[in-house]
This record gives C-alpha cells, structure tokens and sequence, in this order.
C-alpha cells in the first residue's frame, strides 16, 4: 500500500475525490458518526481548493492504483496550540504495520508543515485505543463523552 495526500497540485488528485467522498459518507454511516457526511465532504472539497488546506484526506492505494484505505484528517487549535486530529482511519484490509507508519508519516509531515504540534486520533472502541498506544506511540489524554441537553436521566 501507498500512502497519498489529495492535493490540488497533484492532478490525479481529481480523479480520486469522489472516491474519498464516498469513503468518508460510507465511514459516517457504518459508524453513526456525529458529522454530517456531507458537510465532511464539502469541507474537504472547500479546503482543497486552498493552498495550505486544514482538513485533508490521506488515501491507501494497491500498486494497481485502486483505492483500499483512507485517512481524514483536520488542523485544530486546542487549548495547548494546533493539533492535527484524525477523524477517520479505517482500510479495507489489514495493514502492515510499516504501512500504517507510512500513513501515518504523510499524516505527520502535512501536520508540521502546517504547524500542528502534535497529532491526536479519535479510536472509536477500546481495541483501536490499545493498538494505537501499543504500536504508534499514542497515549490516552482524555475520555471523549457527550449528552444531549435537559435535564439529567435519574433527577428530579
């Protein structure tokens, strides 16, 4: 697998966006993920059109140059300064563990350049968190956790 950044500059690029908004819609839906998919997609396709985009997709390609994986990936500011979250990361088959670190280099080359200080990624269960902290040198910062509002289940 190869790791690519759709850019603008890169012609094929073009040809593999709908590709990617269809990744991006199909992981929305599989997942029920908060985001809209497609406010995702036309925010991808508002910051491609950037020089200096702050959200990207990163995709998987076989040496065929079909399309097995892909990355989404925004620049934020946090308390601590600008990071670069990954909000979606799925391939459709296994990955090798040198593959993942090739994605993840693309990830990180993009982030520094764009001055993120560091990379944080949402892992949807408690196995993504342990492979994550395991082989890629994540730690676990925080608990993500939400609730609608009103008034709280069990008060009076």
């Amino acid at each position: 697998m190869n790791a690519i950044l759709l850019h603008r500059s890169w012609p094929e690029s073009y040809a593999y966006l709908p590709i990617a908004f269809d990744r991006i819609t199909k992981f929305c839906t599989k997942y029920n993920d908060d985001s809209p998919p497609e406010v995702l997609c036309e925010t991808l396709l508002t910051e491609f059109a950037k020089n200096a985009p702050g959200t990207i997709v990163v995709l998987g390609l076989r040496p065929d140059g079909s399309v097995c994986g892909h990355a989404l990936v925004a620049l934020e500011m946090w308390l601590a300064g600008k990071m670069a979250t990954v909000l979606q990361m799925e391939s459709d088959e296994p990955l090798k563990r040198t593959e993942m670190e090739t994605a993840f280099s693309v990830i990180c080359k993009w982030a520094e350049d764009n001055g993120a200080k560091e990379l944080q990624i949402f892992a949807r269960d408690r196995r993504l968190e342990r492979v994550f902290r395991r082989f890629y040198g994540f730690e676990t910062k925080r608990i993500f956790m939400k609730r609608p509002f009103g008034p709280i289940a069990g008060s009076n």
